[in-house]
């Protein structure tokens, strides 16, 4: 297919791509992750057992407990719409994550907390983590 703009081959994008690949690499026990700053390049690693010239990234990183995330009911009240609306999303989903954490003003220390936990498990590709956090909104 070529675009009559400009002459460029256009392709279609299943969207499966690093799905397929965190599949691969997990059902080998090795680990997957970004790291992504807005306005910044995207960078994809991921490590595999027996590679000794991949730096192993510390999943470990993540804070101590989801415990130190005291939400206030006005904070889970204002953060419910972005809870609902990153809950629709798969963690691969990067960028629209991203977009929708970008819209959420930091008005306290818990709230911030809570995007910056949520930042970290989007980095770490922790699915479960990813979740969890937005239990703590949703209940």
């Amino acid at each position: 297919m070529h675009s009559e703009d400009n002459n460029t081959t256009a392709i279609r994008s299943t969207g499966l791509g690093l799905t397929y690949c965190k599949l691969a690499i997990e059902a080998h026990k090795g680990l997957i992750g970004v790291n992504s700053e807005p306005d910044k390049d995207v960078e994809f690693w991921f490590t595999l057992p027996g590679l000794q010239d991949f730096t192993k990234i510390n999943t470990n990183k993540l804070s101590k407990s989801d415990n130190t995330i005291n939400l206030s009911n006005d904070d889970i009240a204002y953060l419910k719409e972005f809870a609902i609306k990153l809950s629709r999303l798969e963690l691969f989903y990067i960028s629209e994550i991203n977009s929708c954490l970008l819209e959420i003003e930091i008005k306290n220390d818990n709230i911030k907390k809570w995007v910056e936990e949520l930042n970290n498990a989007l980095g770490n590709m922790n699915d479960k983590k990813y979740k969890h956090l937005l239990d703590l909104v949703l209940g």
